[in-house]
């Protein structure tokens, strides 16, 4: 079980650090008492991921080292990789339903499945257009912004 004091008292600390500053692996299982890359361990980080963002200190996963607070320039591209992420598993799903043995299904299933099915391509295409929007509105902005390089 893990000690919600332990994970209130990680969220002060990461609230308390500099955007860019990196927390260590071992520094973030010593905060929460829990051993590195456990459930437990991973649990804890998911709790106090979200606390943190909800005070404005959202941070990423360095592979193999920590989590680095993310600069406050930075949100835009995260939250768009966020979106595309979802968008993904939007496909898959549509991918599923492209190619489900529909005549194998029985009528009333034939019918369930033509309307989730066209539900879904609704919503896939909103989102491939919405990621389109916000990465022409994220280099717009990065055009427009002196001294920040556009990618």
């Amino acid at each position: 079980m893990i000690d919600s004091d332990k994970i209130k008292e990680a969220i002060q600390y990461i609230a308390s650090m500099e955007y860019g500053e990196t927390l260590m692996h071992d520094e973030i299982a010593e905060l929460v008492g829990e051993t590195y890359g456990t459930h437990p361990y991973r649990s804890a980080v998911s709790k106090i991921y979200f606390e943190c963002l909800k005070q404005g200190k959202m941070f990423k996963n360095v592979k193999g080292i920590g989590y680095r607070l993310v600069m406050p320039d930075d949100y835009a591209i995260c939250a768009i990789g966020k979106i595309m992420k979802g968008s993904s598993q939007i496909k898959r799903g549509v991918d599923i339903m492209t190619y489900a043995p529909v005549d194998k299904m029985n009528l009333l299933e034939r019918q369930r499945h033509r309307e989730i099915s066209d539900h879904m391509n609704r919503i896939d295409a909103h989102m491939r257009a919405g990621i389109v929007e916000a990465n022409l509105l994220n280099k717009e902005i990065k055009q427009l912004t002196p001294g920040v390089a556009s990618s």
